[in-house]
């Protein structure tokens, strides 16, 4: 089977920020699995000032959709049978202003990272912008049926995906130097007293110490935190409910770190989202370690994880399995495919056949 002609369509090189590198990561597995090329728009000399402006119209109205923001774009030559597009946010959809033909696509899918069910209304033009897919697939589990109350196009849950060959360890019984990994969103008590438990016994803590901003260059940004991950013994890892959670009424989704840590083999220590979607993706035996996200009494939770080996091995084992059999990105990519009746080709197969081999041989 021939691949299918696509077109990713990316935001990289208008947002080269940390919190998006995971999603340029599922693109470029999106792309080598359908031998896709990768395009997207950058600023023009006029393009930041006008993205403000042309966000706010479509925030207030619906006709913001026929506004187009002054982005530029490379040429598309030639007809695609796809067009995949990622946004993180609802305000990147302006950026398809950049492709001057849509008449050049038999089909277009778009994923949504993060979108909020509180906070649709304020996305007018945006959610118009929608409706020019053939389909809507959001990360956000609980807005799905919001949003396709607002949309004659289909919405549908996915998942995130991993690059699993990128973040899956060579050997599930080397040593982890890393001993409690806690990247990002945090108690502020559960932080302290890792510190003090790392400190009384010797152990290393790893937790950032800044706010993240821009990077050099994302493949090696991923690169390097897939190393720390496959390096950690437990991961801290608690549910998403974004930068705003009092605007967006706590919703509870998942956070793409469960789906690093798994692929990783590093163990979740964490309290995981109370949604129905959870529990389907991550069904197996200490597929996490159940704490609460303010957890004071955590020294005490990781040394008796610690001091049980064979639970901890089996842990690890079947969260890196579920990374290769489960949560690798081909599996999102086939499952959008199959939603629009494009049969994916010959390079798809052969990450199939890799990320088989790499969990027989576990």
């Amino acid at each position: 089977m021939t691949d299918p002609r696509v077109i990713v369509f990316s935001q990289r090189g208008l947002r080269p920020k940390v919190s998006r590198c995971s999603g340029f990561e599922f693109e470029d597995v999106v792309a080598s699995v359908t031998n896709a090329q990768v395009l997207s728009p950058i600023h023009s000399k006029f393009s930041t000032l006008g993205e403000p402006l042309v966000n706010r119209f479509n925030k207030r109205f619906s006709v913001g959709s026929k506004v187009d923001a002054p982005f530029r774009c490379p040429p598309i030559s030639g007809n695609h049978d796809v067009m995949f597009a990622l946004f993180q946010l609802p305000s990147d959809l302006v950026a398809l202003s950049g492709i001057r033909d849509s008449n050049q696509f038999g089909m277009s899918v778009c994923f949504i990272e993060e979108m909020w069910a509180a906070d649709l209304d304020r996305w007018k033009g945006h959610i118009e912008r929608l409706n020019e897919f053939d389909h809507v697939f959001l990360a956000s589990a609980g807005t799905v049926e919001a949003l396709q109350q607002r949309l004659t196009t289909p919405v549908s849950f996915l998942p995130f995906g991993i690059d699993s060959l990128r973040f899956g360890p060579s050997d599930i019984d080397a040593p982890r130097h890393i001993d409690v990994n806690n990247i990002g969103r945090r108690s502020e008590i559960t932080h302290q007293a890792i510190r003090k438990w790392a400190a009384d016994n010797q152990r290393f803590y790893y937790f950032d110490t800044f706010t993240p901003g821009y990077v050099y260059d994302f493949r090696q940004h991923r690169q390097m935190l897939a190393q720390l991950d496959k390096s950690s013994s437990f991961i801290i890892t608690n549910r998403g409910v974004g930068a705003n959670p009092d605007r967006t009424n706590w919703q509870e989704e998942l956070s793409f770190k469960y789906f690093e840590a798994v692929a990783s083999g590093g163990v979740i220590v964490g309290r995981p989202p109370e949604i129905p979607e959870f529990g389907k993706l991550f069904d197996w035996e200490d597929a996490y370690i159940d704490v609460p996200f303010d957890c004071p009494e955590i020294g005490e939770v990781l040394t008796d994880l610690e001091n049980d080996h064979p639970r901890i091995r089996r842990a690890r084992l079947q969260s890196v399995r579920a990374g290769y059999e489960r949560h690798d990105v081909l599996y999102r990519v086939q499952e959008i495919f199959e939603s629009i009746g494009v049969p994916l080709g010959e390079s798809a197969q052969a990450r199939q056949a890799e990320l088989q081999a790499r969990a027989n041989n576990l």
